[in-house]
């Protein structure tokens, strides 16, 4: 089995002016977004299973050095990527799934009421993630995408 997560991301300070959760609205923008699922039948019985896709994490911290997030907001699959199957005959190869330039506005909401006035850090991240599930197979697996975030609107609501 082949498992592969790539994330990066960055954290904003935000202070509530009353209580409430939080309504956030990210703009991302592509400027790479490169998948690939390539597989090669070694010899005999063989199968496989693998997928490629992206996500866009947020989540909140109440403190910025704390390594679990406060309140997470479920990720948002925004680039659905690759599936394959079967006896590694054949798979999808190297696709290019969304076109550079391609914008994209995500909303999230947190899953919990913050307080008026206690500030927090808000954290969005985007995930490349790959799966591969082998047998007898040999498999050239990735994902290679760059989005650029180009915008986020936080409010109260």
């Amino acid at each position: 089995m082949i498992q592969m997560t790539r994330g990066n991301g960055f954290l904003l300070g935000y202070t509530p002016s009353q209580n409430g959760i939080l309504r956030i609205e990210i703009d991302i923008e592509c400027s790479w977004c490169e998948h690939c699922i390539q597989t090669w039948d070694e010899f005999g019985w063989s199968n496989y299973s693998a997928y490629t896709r992206e996500v866009l994490s947020v989540g909140i911290l109440y403190n910025w050095e704390d390594p679990d997030l406060g309140a997470e907001v479920r990720d948002e699959t925004f680039v659905f990527g690759l599936q394959g199957s079967g006896d590694g005959e054949s798979s999808p190869g190297v696709v290019y799934l969304v076109p550079a330039g391609q914008k994209r506005t995500i909303v999230k909401y947190t899953n919990i009421s913050l307080l008026a006035g206690i500030g927090v850090y808000v954290y969005i991240g985007t995930e490349q993630q790959a799966w591969a599930l082998l047998n007898d197979v040999s498999c050239n697996i990735f994902t290679n995408s760059a989005w650029f975030v180009t915008g986020v609107r936080i409010q109260t609501g």
